[in-house]
């Protein structure tokens, strides 16, 4: 299961919680700038509901792997190693055992790190 403070610092950190285009016409569309991708429709990334599930299990799929691989990294390097992934991918940029490296290759500086500390303004669930 997916932190839902995660879901939610993904929204404000990808489109400011609006379930817009992305600005300045790239690809992304919806609360989660999700892009046009197999499984991926214009009408279902700008449905909340869809939207959420899908960047849940990009989410997922992502920090899975990620203990076993990076066993030095604390809780919150786990889920910055995962925020990064959802936004520049593992293959162009994979994810190196050096934690100050993370971010490398976000598309926005810190993008992980943005991330994680969203996540700490939902203390209610943390």
């Amino acid at each position: 299961m997916i932190d839902p403070n995660m879901l939610a610092a993904l929204a404000l950190r990808e489109s400011g919680g609006k379930n817009v285009a992305e600005v300045g016409g790239g690809d992304g569309m919806g609360v989660f700038q999700l892009t046009n991708r197999p499984g991926v429709k214009p009408a279902q990334a700008y449905n909340i509901p869809f939207a959420a599930n899908y960047a849940a299990g990009m989410i997922q799929k992502a920090k899975a792997p990620l203990p076993g691989k990076y066993s030095n990294f604390t809780p919150d390097q786990l889920n910055q190693a995962a925020a990064a992934i959802y936004n520049k991918g593992y293959r162009k940029h994979p994810i190196t055992t050096d934690p100050a490296s993370i971010d490398a290759g976000t598309s926005r500086p810190a993008y992980g790190k943005s991330i994680v500390d969203l996540m700490y303004c939902f203390p209610q669930s943390r």
